[in-house]
């Protein structure tokens, strides 16, 4: 009697630990289902994101404020967010911008009521090559100059900007080959030109000032 006992006792035992990690299994099915669509989504992204700095320095040059440059890159699109600030991390100039690239290509993207007016901006085909573009409050050109060496970029871009107008803004842009900026060298307002630096070499009052703006990037599963 005693052996029939113990066989029917470790039959129990192997019934319950059974039903015990079918319980187990289920309770882990949402949370692997979980991790997994978490993972899918970290992986999934629609584009990526650069962040640049830059020091603005005038015609002494003496550093008279920075700028931070958010760059989104979605499939044929370029969206370029632009702040600058003084030394006391107060924002002196923003502005936003759409780009979209096709082959050689470059377009100004400008709202038009609900749509986007394309207008070519610049063209990589042909050097000297200069394309006008007319906004409703601002008329500007853009002139591609040569492939330059700049620091240690190789055949980046030198471009041309100029607005038509009495005061307009003349400048020479320094364009990587993803068409972030590199540097920009001005001919008018009073400071002499703006260049990528590494964030560490911004001074930590407008550090704070960018921390305070920066969106959250990293990815989050809820």
């Amino acid at each position: 009697m005693l052996i029939v006992k113990l066989i029917k006792h470790t039959q129990q035992v192997k019934k319950t630990n059974q039903r015990n990690n079918i319980r187990l299994l289920f309770s882990l099915i949402p949370i692997l289902f979980f991790s997994i669509c978490c993972k899918k989504q970290s992986h999934n992204k629609e584009g990526t994101e650069k962040d640049l700095y830059y020091e603005i320095l005038s015609e002494n040059k003496k550093i008279i404020g920075y700028s931070h440059r958010k760059y989104f890159f979605i499939r044929d699109t370029i969206t370029e967010k632009n702040i600058s600030f003084d030394l006391k991390g107060n924002i002196t100039n923003q502005y936003s911008k759409k780009f979209l690239k096709k082959k050689s290509n470059l377009y100004f993207l400008s709202a038009e009521n609900i749509d986007f007016k394309k207008d070519i901006y610049l063209s990589l085909l042909s050097k000297d090559s200069c394309h006008r573009i007319e906004q409703r409050f601002k008329r500007f050109e853009v002139c591609f100059l040569s492939y330059i060496n700049y620091k240690n970029y190789k055949n980046v871009y030198k471009i041309h900007y100029e607005e038509i107008s009495d005061d307009g803004l003349v400048e020479t842009i320094i364009l990587n080959k993803d068409f972030t900026i590199l540097a920009k060298f001005y001919e008018s307002n009073n400071y002499g030109k703006e260049i990528i630096i590494d964030y560490k070499l911004v001074n930590k009052t407008v550090k704070k000032s960018i921390d305070s703006l920066a969106p959250l990037t990293r990815e989050q599963c809820h």
